[in-house]
């Protein structure tokens, strides 16, 4: 792969970090307790601000943008943009192999490697710290430039939300520790590329007129006074009319405003507005957070919208993208687009989605916790057979033995519940936690879908306990007295629970993504697919014509038994370069 960029990782390649488990349930808590904490912090006391404060623009003529106008070849311009990556070593590994590739061949073109590289967010998962952005971002990245020439690039990054969960301490640490235009003191060394920004937002004047701006919104979509001042000064004073922007951006707004939230344009709107108010025109809006690949053409004009995640995360769903979009900018006409790419492809998509049916078995730490609640609701219900001549399980056993109806058995069941309070509260803990996981604004959908949700593990309860009353009475007669045999009892419903809770989440996935467009982070996170990544090369001509090139890398490298490593895909073209004159 890639000639001379044939390396093999240093060290074991199993020892690498793997693709993060997101069901891992110490994981969930980690992750929750680090966004609400970076929520609260984050409303208090803004770390976009300090930087700011620390970084006066002075008397910079170009308003703190940094300049490389000057610097195109005789073949002009070339800058590369990658996003959602530090997920996991081999796949992020897999596509800065192809980025620090000398040049890449698109469809009998040659493509240089970018002088710059942008990083569009996300750059480590699932949060920061200065070791985790060693592990999983900048250890890939050295290792991918080890065995090539030596180059040397210049990097900057935005961060996204998983960037914020500390605040922005890390990613300040690692990204934001140069000096402002000063090329003897760059910041930060990530293989062959170095840092220069000293703010978490930035602007870049590209040769023959053409302008990268990068916004940072923090985790709630919110643009801070600091910022707005920024590109406000830059869009007035160092701007001209006429002038092209590629504006990048940390979440696909036009995506989200159609199938999540319809005021997630405003931020967008907002900054492409300010950056527009003086004669400039956003020509190419770029941004990551979706981890795949998708183009939306305008019908008429506008920009073209990017979204390019492929950097080394876990992949996420196409074939629920919306084949309409649109964007209303300020005193101007409604913007139509329409979708004309996407990788993997909807077909693909689609397919892989069925694989949430196997979710028990890939994540099976999540449902065996799912199994353990099975497990204490049967035993809440089964112990208050010490006050009934009657205990549950006899009423099952006699069911499955034919000497019972199947009504009886569930009126026992369902009977039992009022005389365990401590099943209810469980229940109605679990039933509020099902309701919250339904990302949509409508209220009324969260509630009836977490309550079907609900009815479905209540279904699966009572499936798991005939199975497992069946299963122990064969091994032991006595199961249902208390002591030794009755946690064999315990341990079988825990097992056959989270075999069959584990697969109704997964199909309760699988249901809100394919047939009501939801869930689409929760159900293809638990498949954490390394394949399928993207980046885009960018080219800018003499004549002041840029070229977008989309690469995918279809096939993440693998680490072998062995310690071997079983090479990736070279890039190649997701679809022809697009032209934007």
């Amino acid at each position: 792969m890639g000639g001379q960029l044939q390396d093999t990782p240093d060290g074991n390649p199993a020892a690498k970090p793997e693709m993060v488990r997101w069901y891992d349930p110490r994981l969930l808590i980690q992750t929750g307790v680090r966004v609400a904490i970076a929520t609260v912090v984050g409303q208090i006391a803004d770390y976009r601000e300090v930087q700011a404060a620390l970084d006066p623009i002075g008397d910079d003529p170009l308003h703190g943008a940094f300049d490389y106008s000057g610097h195109a070849s005789a073949d002009g311009f070339w800058f590369d943009y990658v996003s959602d990556i530090g997920d996991g070593w081999h796949s992020s590994h897999t596509v800065a192999r192809q980025l620090a590739r000398p040049e890449i061949d698109a469809g009998g073109t040659r493509t240089e490697r970018g002088q710059l590289l942008v990083m569009g967010g996300d750059e480590i998962y699932p949060g920061p710290s200065p070791q985790a952005y060693a592990d999983r971002l900048i250890d890939p990245y050295a290792s991918a430039c080890k065995n090539g020439e030596a180059f040397t690039a210049d990097l900057f990054a935005l961060p996204g939300n998983h960037d914020w969960y500390d605040g922005l301490k890390a990613f300040t640490g690692t990204f934001c520790t140069a000096r402002r235009n000063d090329r003897e003191h760059p910041g930060s060394r990530i293989g062959h590329w170095h840092t220069r920004q000293t703010r978490s937002y930035f602007a870049l004047k590209l040769p023959e007129n053409w302008w990268l701006c990068a916004v940072d919104i923090q985790l709630a979509a919110d643009l801070n006074a600091a910022q707005i001042e920024y590109f406000s000064d830059i869009a007035r004073f160092a701007m001209q009319p006429g002038d092209n922007i590629t504006l990048c951006s940390p979440v696909p707004s036009w995506v989200f405003a159609k199938v999540r939230d319809p005021a997630a344009l405003e931020t967008f709107t907002e900054i492409s507005d300010m950056l527009s108010a003086h004669g400039a025109r956003v020509r190419v809006a770029l941004t990551g957070d979706l981890h795949h690949y998708s183009r939306y053409a305008p019908v008429d004009t506008g920009p073209a919208l990017i979204t390019a995640g492929g950097g080394g995360a876990f992949k996420h769903p196409t074939h629920r993208l919306p084949q309409k979009v649109e964007l209303i900018p300020a005193g101007g006409a409604r913007e139509e687009f329409h979708l004309a790419s996407a990788y993997p492809d909807k077909t693909t998509s689609h397919v892989l989605s069925y694989k949430t049916l196997l979710f028990p078995f890939i994540n099976w730490d999540f449902a065996a916790v799912i199994g353990a609640v099975y497990a204490v609701l049967a035993w809440f219900l089964e112990t208050r057979r010490l006050s009934s001549e009657a205990p549950l399980s006899r009423a099952f056993l006699e069911f499955m033995a034919g000497e019972h109806s199947l009504t009886g058995a569930l009126a026992r069941f369902f009977e039992t519940i009022p005389k365990s309070p401590e099943f209810a509260i469980v229940v109605f803990a679990v039933y509020i936690s099902l309701i919250n996981l339904n990302h949509t604004h409508r209220w009324l959908t969260r509630f009836a879908l977490g309550t079907a949700h609900t009815a479905l593990h209540i279904a699966a309860l009572i499936a798991a306990f005939c199975i497992a009353v069946q299963a122990a009475s064969w091994i032991n007669p006595q199961f249902d007295q208390l002591g030794g045999a009755f946690l064999l009892f315990l341990g079988l419903m825990m097992l056959v629970g989270g075999l069959l809770g584990g697969f109704v989440f997964g199909l309760f996935l699988l249901f809100s993504l394919n047939v009501l467009g939801l869930q689409w982070t929760n159900t293809f996170s638990s498949l954490r697919i390394a394949d399928f990544g993207n980046f885009i090369r960018l080219h800018i001509a003499a004549d002041g014509a840029l070229t977008i090139y989309p690469f995918k890398v279809e096939n993440a490298q693998r680490a072998m038994p062995g310690g071997s490593v079983r090479p990736g895909s070279d890039a190649a073209l997701i679809e022809p370069p697009i032209e934007i004159r």
